[in-house]
């Protein structure tokens, strides 16, 4: 179902940070740990990346120029950053190898 897929999207949402961040992991740990990250937070995640949707429009507009040079950079600073946090709820939650 659509709706389904959404929600999963975001829970394995953090899984490329995860594994950049600690490369021993397996996929099925990495797939668990965002899972447990990205509860209650899920919503949170899909605003935020909604935020966004104002720079996509001017990078539409200059034809991917503006995407290159600002806005993918921003977006991944903005989104690693919000990894950080999450990261730093999971310690305070004790979750392995958060």
């Amino acid at each position: 179902t659509i709706v389904g897929g959404i929600i999963k999207y975001y829970s394995y949402y953090l899984v490329p940070y995860i594994v950049a961040e600690n490369p021993g992991l397996n996929s099925k740990e990495a797939v668990t740990l965002s899972r447990h990250m990205m509860k209650g937070h899920k919503w949170e995640c899909f605003v935020f990346e909604l935020s966004f949707i104002g720079w996509e429009l001017l990078g539409l507009l200059t034809m991917g120029i503006l995407d290159i040079f600002y806005t993918n950079p921003y977006k991944i600073a903005a989104f690693s950053e919000y990894y950080a946090g999450l990261r730093m709820t999971g310690k305070e939650k004790n979750l392995p190898y958060a």
